[in-house]
């Protein structure tokens, strides 16, 4: 049987602290093979009448430090997945440059299409997402971003079930 190994895996997460048990199941599957995890979180933009509306309200220059601010405190938040996975897999926290896992943040209106293109564009292999227990079933079958992912992706995804507390 041929043994294909995965090269790249993408992560897409809400930032919510219940997605650290997804990180954590891509860490797991990702000890055999040792490929890159790339951990994705997308912004849902405002369509261009929201987004105008909103800079008359406070001002572009205001909107365009709102938005530079969100973008680095969600990095900073997937960064420190990136410290607990150097602690799970090398027992130090030093060790992050010796991991291949990444961050990336974006802002998009369509928060699936975007993570599909994501994954077709920069050559993914897998896209690994969580589904909040607290919808289950209705999330998928309502069109929930899990759903609209697995209806459009190219490649293979894995929906793990997380706990909302």
């Amino acid at each position: 049987m041929n043994e294909r190994m995965l090269s790249k895996v993408l992560v897409a997460t809400d930032l919510s602290p219940a997605s650290q048990e997804v990180f954590e199941y891509a860490l797991q599957m990702r000890q055999p093979w040792q490929g890159e995890i790339v951990i994705l979180h997308v912004f849902d933009k405002d369509g261009p009448s929201e987004d105008r509306l909103l800079e008359m309200t406070v001002g572009e220059e205001r909107l365009r430090s709102i938005r530079r601010n969100q973008k680095e405190q969600a990095r900073q938040k997937l960064i420190g997945k990136k410290k607990i996975a150097a602690e799970i897999e090398t027992g130090s926290a030093e060790r992050l440059r010796d991991l291949k896992i990444s961050v990336k943040v974006l802002y998009e209106t369509n928060i699936a299409a975007c993570i599909c293109e994501t994954a077709q564009t920069d050559g993914f292999e897998l896209i690994v997402m969580g589904l909040h227990r607290r919808t289950g079933l209705e999330n998928l079958l309502g069109k929930s971003t899990v759903g609209r992912v697995i209806e459009k992706a190219t490649v293979p995804v894995i929906v793990f079930p997380i706990t909302d507390e």
